[in-house]
């Protein structure tokens, strides 16, 4: 199971004889965990969230607990975003997060709009996240997050400004190579 701070959304993935886990997380930015999050790690979740929207390098929660993927936005040139969040140690992961098309639910039905944020990034590596889970059933959570990290694409030369600040760029075809 793979769950979204980004989005409040639930990825299913069931490892062979495994149990998912059913329900998602709230985005919260208190300095202590959900009181579920050290479980559903401990029973294999991989949890992945935004990194926040306010260009600061101090740690959001719940991105920056251990064991979390946080996801910060890039534009489509691998520059960091004028409000993407940042930081050493807790960003792991950078993903597109400006004027992304979404979905956009009004009282008539659904429209489609361009947003920005780390919540439009997230998707991304959690999307990637429960892909790499479902192709290497084997890997425990922390293992997808290291193959996320190590087969994405290094921002310190897009963004001589932030060196390791920005995590690494998601290359899916890279994270899913055998």
């Amino acid at each position: 199971t793979v769950i979204d701070h980004g989005t409040g959304r639930t990825h299913e993935h069931h490892p062979p004889g495994g149990e998912a886990t059913a329900g998602a997380l709230w985005t919260t930015n208190v300095m202590t965990p959900p009181s579920e999050l050290p479980s559903l790690i401990d029973k294999g979740v991989i949890v992945v969230a935004a990194a926040g929207n306010d260009d600061r390098v101090v740690p959001q929660y719940p991105a920056a607990f251990p064991h979390v993927i946080s996801v910060t936005a890039v534009d489509d040139v691998k520059v960091k975003a004028p409000f993407a969040n940042y930081g050493t140690g807790w960003v792991v992961m950078a993903a597109p997060g400006v004027g992304i098309t979404s979905t956009v639910p009004v009282s008539s039905g659904v429209l489609y709009a361009a947003w920005s944020g780390t919540s439009m990034a997230t998707p991304f590596i959690s999307g990637a996240a429960a892909l790499v889970a479902q192709k290497f059933p084997l890997l425990t959570p922390e293992q997808v997050r290291n193959r996320l990290y190590h087969t994405g694409i290094d921002l310190t030369p897009y963004n001589p400004y932030y060196p390791d600040q920005l995590g690494h760029l998601l290359d899916l075809g890279a994270a899913l190579a055998d």
